[in-house]
């Protein structure tokens, strides 16, 4: 009896811990969308968008995945003819941003088991100035720092649990963030060397390698 009510206080924990995650979520999505940009805004905006809806290259990386995630909302004129190609993109930026916000509200609650604490972790975050400026805008940066966020979470989640699942999807997440964004390898190193650390010896199995090549 006493291990299914254990059971089932935690259960309940986690559904509240969830809940909590999707409200920080919908609080910044709703944030971004009232300040974001509805027509160009200045530096690589204009070029990135331009490069995107011809499906084309952005100056070098070139940023495939950003190419690819504007060029499908630039299809979208049948569903959403009032909303400008630019709109579209600043919002999923806006989007984007806050599913890293509410990684870093995941990580707090992790380090701190403090909701309260996370919550306003996950706002300083969210809404500091040069975040909270990409948020905004078409750019890059905002897919990057979801990104971040996304990868911060795996590393926190895998020093507590220390699963393949957990490793592989950090992994995945990386592999997809260099598709946007370079300067993700600054996160990239410190994951693999907490992975590394970790997941010691089991990581460095061959069958393993191959599972990370082949999600990375």
């Amino acid at each position: 009896r006493r291990t299914d009510g254990c059971r089932a206080s935690k259960t309940s924990g986690n559904l509240g811990h969830w809940g909590l995650t999707i409200m920080v979520l919908c609080f910044c999505t709703a944030i971004y969308w009232r300040t974001m940009y509805r027509t160009v805004m200045g530096g690589d905006s204009g070029e990135l968008m331009a490069a995107a809806c011809s499906f084309g290259s952005a100056h070098p990386p070139g940023y495939p995945l950003f190419m690819v995630i504007g060029f499908a909302l630039s299809k979208l004129n049948g569903i959403l003819p009032s909303v400008s190609i630019i709109a579209r993109m600043s919002a999923a930026c806006g989007f984007m941003t806050a599913i890293g916000a509410a990684a870093i509200f995941r990580s707090s609650l992790r380090i701190t088991r403090d909701p309260g604490c996370a919550a306003l972790s996950a706002c300083l975050y969210a809404f500091s100035g040069l975040i909270w400026q990409n948020a905004t805008q078409a750019e890059v940066f905002a897919i990057n720092n979801m990104f971040v966020g996304v990868v911060t979470h795996a590393v926190v989640k895998f020093a507590e649990q220390r699963t393949r699942k957990v490793a592989f999807w950090g992994a995945f997440m990386i592999g997809m963030g260099l598709l946007n964004q370079h300067t993700l390898v600054f996160f990239a190193a410190p994951y693999i060397l907490s992975v590394c650390y970790f997941g010691w010896p089991w990581v460095f199995k061959p069958v393993n390698i191959a599972i990370f090549g082949l999600v990375f």
